[in-house]
Parts: structure tokens; sequence; C-alpha cells
């Protein structure tokens, strides 16, 4: 098990007492440490080397613990973009653009259906009309031709009366053929509007029974759906916009990390000169008063270190809690998003719209099936009024030929004599006849006008269709988006879960950790009793610090380092030759842009 910081200050304390505060002593073997001197520096060693390797391992920790959070923010957004994209997709919003068509059309059908019935009311009336202008014009016809008999009677056999009798008869022949086509044709329609006319009752009954209630329900469902997706797409957003104030306050933090790495190095740097300075003392054997000196040099020098690299941690570990206590509204905000109910009645609307689009697929099966036959009905309805529209122009040529019958008969009559004379009698009632005839058949083209008028009502009356219109389809795709989305916030509830507690983990061990400014001070302590009650440096004592102070330099990647390095040390900056280094005096300043960084 790692050790606690604060541990590592007990331990430091402990090593502190031991050396009982005093100087330490001037004699002893030359080349080796005064008595206690140096096993004190190497218990403080110790201690500090401890403190940056838990420095070392917890920093990493929370580092990599704020990189798994930007992984996981990373994650969260990419699922919030796909759901977005998801809900804003054309298929779902014409998939709800179907189901509402769909209700319109069933909830438009009675007000078609009505329409219709009244047309067909009408063609029934008129072909009624027709069929009595048809009785009439035969038996006109047939007075005509009685009266063509007469005509050959009166005029004794005279050829030219025969002649224009036996004309006339030809005449009447066409047209009764013409009247007995389009009363087979109206022998035809009666059924057939007849039928057609029976085949809207049980249309009407199933929109009795159905409308308004089941379109209504429809429409409804879908304007819910839309509401519900509309719903999802602004949670999603509004996690969405969250998140990214999270991913850029914990880059923040991140950067303020730092402060554990180029503390831990500082504290690397203060074992690494103990170590030089014990090297030195094995390899050069000073004498002890010069030792003494050379040590409390390099002890007030690490002290000062300390106490520099304790402040800048100070400084930036409460830089790192604020920025770490930011985060905290954020995190706050997400919470309460996530655990609102958005989405959650999702899968009973789908329900709902089921619901409801299976009883529409039932209700549309029957009522296209109905509505086929009919359309079928109507169809032939159409295409007979269709066919009777043709036969306007035989009428009007027919129309012609009476009018001829009637002008010609008289003329007859002037140019003959006396037998003309006895003719003329018929032929007055012949004009008289061929009047009637024509009034008759204005009545009937005028009639037969009206009823190819409603020929087109009816084929523009049929019901807009009654398929479907994808309605399965349209569920389909409605429960694939929403079953995606559903599992989308449902991970992205995980995700955000996840990153909370990862965030709240990671506050809460870096506010333990971060207690590390006692420990440096409480070492720094210790090292300042170790440099107190010596002289000052002697001749000797500088010439070994003036070779040990560079070499200590060299360990420096901090720029604070350097700075607290020139007011501690107690010679004054060598001239550097040109061709080691750049005229910047001892410390290559220029090297500050090389600091450690913790990623």
């Amino acid at each position: 098990m790692s050790m606690h910081f604060s541990d590592l200050s007990a331990e430091l304390a402990e090593a502190l007492d031991t050396q009982n505060g005093g100087p330490l002593p001037t004699d002893g073997a030359a080349g080796s440490p005064p008595a206690g001197g140096g096993q004190d520096s190497r218990s403080i060693a110790a201690g500090l080397s401890s403190l940056a390797a838990g420095m070392d391992r917890r920093f990493v920790e929370a580092g990599t613990m704020l990189m798994t959070a930007i992984e996981t923010i990373d994650r969260l957004m990419a699922v919030l973009k796909d759901i977005s994209s998801a809900l804003d997709d054309t298929s779902a919003r014409d998939a709800i653009a179907t189901l509402t068509d769909m209700a319109e059309r069933l909830g438009s059908l009675p007000d078609t259906l009505q329409a219709r019935e009244l047309t067909l009311d009408a063609a029934r009336s008129h072909s009624e009309t027709l069929e009595k202008h048809l009785v009439e014009m035969r038996r006109l016809l047939d007075v005509l031709r009685i009266y063509g008999l007469n005509i050959k009677i009166a005029a004794g056999g005279g050829e030219g009366f025969i002649k224009f009798v036996d004309d006339l008869n030809l005449r009447l022949d066409g047209g009764l053929v013409e009247l007995d086509g389009i009363g087979a044709m109206l022998d035809r329609l009666a059924p057939d509007l007849k039928e057609a006319g029976s085949a809207i009752d049980p249309l009407r009954r199933e929109c009795e029974r159905v409308v308004p209630a089941v379109p209504q329900q429809l429409a409804a469902d879908a304007a819910s759906l839309q509401q519900h997706m509309q719903s999802m797409s602004e949670l999603a957003r509004d996690i969405f916009s969250i998140a990214g104030d999270i991913q850029r306050e914990v880059a923040t933090v991140l950067g303020a990390l730092q402060v554990g790495d180029s503390t831990r190095q500082r504290v690397e740097h203060v074992v690494e000169t103990l170590e030089i300075l014990d090297g030195w003392s094995a390899d050069a054997a000073p004498a002890p008063e010069v030792e003494q000196a050379v040590r409390s040099s390099i002890y007030a020098l690490l002290a000062g270190q300390l106490v520099g690299a304790a402040e800048d941690f100070s400084a930036g570990a409460n830089t790192l809690l604020r920025s770490l206590q930011d985060i905290g509204p954020h995190t706050t905000r997400l919470l309460s998003v996530i655990e609102t109910d958005g989405g959650s009645n999702g899968p009973q609307i789908l329900q709902e719209v089921e619901r409801s689009i299976i009883q529409m697929d039932d209700l549309t099966d029957r009522l296209q099936t109905t509505e086929e036959q009919s359309g079928r009905l109507v169809e032939m309805v159409a295409s007979t009024l269709a066919g009777l529209d043709a036969k306007l122009q035989v009428l009007h040529w027919l129309r012609v030929d009476l009018r001829n019958i009637a002008m010609n008969t008289s003329l007859l009559c002037r140019r003959s004599g006396d037998t003309g004379r006895a003719v003329l009698v018929v032929a007055k009632e012949i004009d008289v006849l061929c009047n009637q005839l024509g009034e008759e058949l204005d009545e009937t083209i005028h009639t037969i006008r009206r009823l190819s008028s409603e020929s087109s009502s009816i084929q523009e009356e049929r019901p807009r269709d009654l398929d479907d219109g994808g309605l399965g389809g349209a569920l389909e795709i409605v429960q694939k988006g929403c079953s995606t989305n559903d599992a989308g916030l449902e991970q992205g509830r995980a995700d955000a879960s996840h990153l909370i507690e990862l965030l709240n983990r990671t506050g809460t061990d870096l506010a333990d950790e971060l207690a590390l400014e006692e420990a440096m001070l409480s070492a720094g302590d210790g090292l300042s009793a170790l440099a107190r009650g010596a002289a000052e440096p002697c001749e000797a004592a500088l010439d070994h610090l003036a070779v040990l102070l560079p070499q200590i330099a060299k360990l420096y990647s901090m720029a604070q380092e350097r700075d607290i390095h020139r007011a501690f040390s107690p010679i004054p900056e060598p001239v550097v030759d040109n061709s080691d280094a750049d005229d910047l005096g001892l410390f290559g300043d220029d090297d500050d842009d090389e600091d450690d960084g913790l990623f």
C-alpha cells in the first residue's frame, strides 16, 4: 500500500527530532559526514524521495482519471450527436407526416362520400328524365312514320311523294336505332347507379363507427410523438452543451495539474543535490570545518528551494482546487438534466401510436376493399355517361334532319299542284310533329350534358387513396429512431454518471493530497536547522562551493529554482566561456521553454 503524504510529513518530523536541532559536529573522520549530520540529511532525503514518488504517482493517477473523463465526455458527445442526427433525420419527419396525412385522409372521407352520394342521386334523377324523353321521342317518330304513310295515300301514288316518304322512313329508322342505343345505355346505367349508391352504405356505416374518433386519435398520437422527439432532441442538445462546458473546465484542470509535476521535479532536485553533497564529501574528504561550512551553505540553499517550492505549490494547488470547484456547477446541472424524465414516456407514446396504427390498418383494409368495389361501379357509371356524351352529335344531326323534313314536305306540296294541296294538310301536321321532336331532342341533349358533367364529378369525388400509405413502415422508422435515441440517452446517462463520479473522486483525492506544503516546509525547517550556527565559508569552502554550485545548477528545469539559487549562492556567478554556452551567466534562462510538463 502506498504511503500517504501526511505519513511522509510525520516521517520528516521524526527525522528532524532525532538530529537534536544543533549544528553539525566539527570532529569526525576526514572524508566522511560528521556524525549525526549526514544521517540526518539522508533521513530528510529519504523522506523527500518518498514524497516525490507519491506526488508523481498520485498526480499521474489524477491526470489519468481526468483523461478518462475527457474520453467519457467525447463518447457522450458522440452519442448525443447521433441522437440529434436521428431526431433531425428526414425519414423520421416523413414518418410522422405519413401518420398525420393518413389521419387527414380518413377524416375527410365522410364529406367525400356525401358529395359522391349527392352526385349519384342527381345522375339517377337525370337518367330517369332521359328515359322519359326517349319514350316520348319514340312515340313521335312512330307518329311521324304514320304521317308518311298518309302522305303516300293523299298523293295517290305520286312518284315524288313516294320517294320522299321512303327517304323519310330511312331517316326515321336511323333515328330509332340511335335512340335504342341510348336506351340500352340507360338500361345498363340504372342498375349500376343503384349498386354504386348501395356500395356507399357500408362505407358510411364504417365512417360513422370510427370517424372522427380514430383519425383524431391518430393525429393526436402523431402530434405527441413529434413533441416527444422534439423534447428528446432538446434534452440531447442541453446535455451536449453542458458536456462541452465540462470538457473545457477539465482541460483547464489538466493544465493546472502541471503544478504537481513541477513541484515533484523541484523536490527531486533537492534530493539529488543532497546526493551530490554526500558524494563530494566522500570523494574530497574535506576538513570538518570546511565540510560544515559547505554543507551549511548548501542546506540553506536547499531550504530556500523547498520554501519556494512549497509557496509555488500552494498557489498552484489553490488554483487547481478552484478549477475543480468550477466544474461543480456544471456537473450539478448535468446531473439535474439527466435525472429528468425526458424521454421516459417514449415507450408509452409508441404503444399508443402502434395501437392507433393497428386500428387504422384494419379499418383501411375494410374501407379500401369497399372503396375498390364502389370505385369499379363508379367507373362503369362514368364510362356509360361518357358514351351518352358521344351520342350528342348523332342527336344533333337527327334534329337537323327533322327540320329538313318539315321544310322539304312544304316545298314538295307547293310544286305538286292539286295533289300537293291535298298533301299539305298532312305536311302541316308533320311540321308540328317535327317541332315537338326538336324540343324533345333539345331536352335530351341538355340532360345528357348534365349527366356528362356528373360523370366528371363522380370521378373527381373519389376518396383520397385509403391505402395505409406506409403506416407500418412509418411506425417501424419511428420505433427504430426512438429505440436508438432511448438507448443513446440511457448510455448518455450512464456516461454522465460515470463522468460525475470520476470528477468527484478526482476532486476528493486531490483535495486530500494537495496538503503537501506543510511537508515541504517541515523538510525545509530541518535543513535550516542543520545550517544554523555555521561560520562564514572560508576560502577553501568557497573553492569547493565554486565546484559544487554549478553542478547543482545543472539540475534545475524551472526558472524559479534558478532565481532562488542566485539569491542563496555565496559566490558570484562565474564567467562562462562562449564555447560552452551563450553569454547568459551561470544559468541558461532560455531553457525555460524546456520545463517538463505532466502530459
